[in-house]
């Protein structure tokens, strides 16, 4: 395995001609991020002699791959469809399974060693502006630093390439891991599971040590409306992973840690008030889940932003809410890009807006800088047809 640092290798910029855009998601194949890598140690994960272990209906696949300080970091990805839909277990194929773990091959290489990571943080390839935008170096601190904020519709969301980033820049030998739990099969079978079921559903744990501090996070999965759900699928318990891990970052790190500023508030901000206008007490409320800041549609608003990059929080701010937003100076430029290629190609913005999921009075400069390098490069590729 190639000894390049992880903020070396997530800078690389990736060809475009090994960046295979497929449904308005970029990729690289399995045998580019291994050899961008240098052919690293990877080992994948068995379960009762298979190379699958069976989740919620579905099935799962892991890799492991050793760190620098002797740990080893497990990979976990979910069998699914070309439409990223569950695959059913009586369903799924020798070739699920092995294009699966191929897959998980490419996501392990970039979550540990950061060749193609700039991929999943949705900067296309760009490694170079990923870096940049992170701000982060081995001897920086991510909780000064503006964190790399996405956006759906009007609600901020940390996503969990990024917090991941930041944290694997900071300290080589940051590590986590999903706790396994002992899962009573329906053959009699016990197997060691990465989900717990817990009164009416169930929760995800996500262990994390970065610079020797140790985190646990735990946290349920949900649906869209951040209700728990009794009977989950792999593409449920994947996601559930992933904003685990984005918020145990959060916590362990303090990078981004001010979009979870409310989130145990929102349960109380919706129950009733039961001394409200003298009437009788309403009957307790089952405790709703508080929304998540590490995916876009579990999210709520923070208004106020995280601090600049490089200021101290004042005594009684301690998660700099009070200081001021510093401008994205390149989004503004990349948006000048995308009204140069609306124009030239005779483009129609609005069209080009309902492609990206935006309403059409979004002004360009408003859009996070990953969806402006995607618009981008749509933009060059219709061109580049167009001229063919």
């Amino acid at each position: 395995m190639t000894t390049t640092s992880y903020l070396a290798a997530m800078a690389t910029a990736i060809a475009p001609q090994y960046v295979e855009k497929i449904k308005d998601k970029s990729y690289i194949s399995w045998a580019t991020a291994v050899a961008m890598a240098g052919r690293p140690n990877q080992r994948i994960v068995h379960a009762k002699g298979r190379p699958a272990v069976p989740l919620f209906g579905g099935a799962i696949v892991g890799i492991d791959m050793d760190l620098p300080c002797g740990k080893v970091q497990r990979t976990w990805l979910p069998a699914l469809d070309n439409r990223n839909e569950p695959i059913a277990a009586i369903k799924v194929t020798t070739r699920d399974i092995t294009d699966t773990i191929a897959r998980c091959r490419a996501k392990a290489i970039a979550m540990v060693t950061g060749f193609g990571m700039s991929l999943y943080a949705g900067y296309e390839g760009n490694g170079p502006l990923f870096a940049r935008e992170l701000g982060l170096g081995p001897s920086g601190d991510p909780a000064g630093v503006q964190p790399i904020i996405s956006y759906k519709g009007s609600v901020d969301y940390l996503d969990w390439a990024s917090a991941l980033a930041a944290a694997r820049v900071t300290d080589p030998d940051f590590h986590w891991e999903v706790q396994e739990h002992d899962h009573n099969t329906d053959d009699g079978e016990i197997l060691r599971m990465p989900a717990l079921q817990l009164a009416r559903g169930y929760v995800v744990s996500v262990l994390v040590n970065w610079r020797g501090k140790e985190h646990q996070e735990i946290l349920p999965i949900m649906d869209m409306s951040n209700r728990p759900i009794a009977e989950p699928t792999v593409a449920d318990w994947n996601k559930a992973v992933m904003r685990c891990l984005t918020k145990a970052i959060a916590v362990v790190t303090g990078y981004g840690l001010s979009l979870y500023a409310k989130e145990d508030l929102t349960g109380l901000a919706e129950a009733p008030d039961p001394g409200a206008g003298g009437h009788q007490a309403a009957p307790a409320q089952a405790h709703q889940p508080a929304k998540d800041a590490s995916t876009p549609r579990d999210s709520f608003a923070i208004v106020a932003p995280a601090r600049a990059k490089g200021a101290a929080s004042p005594p009684d701010d301690p998660l700099g809410l009070s200081a001021p937003k510093p401008a994205r100076r390149a989004a503004v430029d990349l948006a000048i890009q995308v009204k140069d290629l609306i124009r030239e190609g005779n483009r129609d913005k609005t069209a080009l807006l309902a492609w990206l999921g935006y309403p059409p009075e979004t002004a360009l400069e408003d859009l996070p800088e990953p969806i402006l390098i995607r618009a981008i490069a749509a933009l060059r590729d219709a061109a580049t047809r167009k001229a063919a």
